[in-house]
C-alpha cells in the first residue's frame, strides 16, 4: 500500500524530470532548420511500389 509521502516524492521526481528534459528553444530552431534542409526525408519512399516492381521482375524472370 502506498504511503502518503510517496505521492509527494513522485511529484518531486516528475518535476525534476520535466526540468531535466525541458525543451530548449534554440534546440527547436535547430531541429526546424534541419527539417527544412532535408526535404527528401519528409516524403517517405513508395515502398509498396518498389516491392511490386521487384516482384514483377522476379516473376517475369521465372516465367522465361
Amino acid at each position: 500500500m502506498a504511503k502518503a509521502g510517496d505521492a509527494d516524492q513522485t511529484s518531486a521526481n516528475v518535476k525534476r524530470l520535466q526540468e531535466a528534459y525541458r525543451e530548449d528553444p534554440e534546440d527547436a530552431l535547430y531541429a526546424e532548420d534541419v527539417a527544412c534542409s532535408t526535404p527528401a526525408m519528409e516524403k517517405p519512399a513508395d515502398q509498396d511500389g518498389e516491392i511490386k516492381r521487384i516482384l514483377d521482375g522476379k516473376i517475369a524472370e521465372a516465367i522465361q
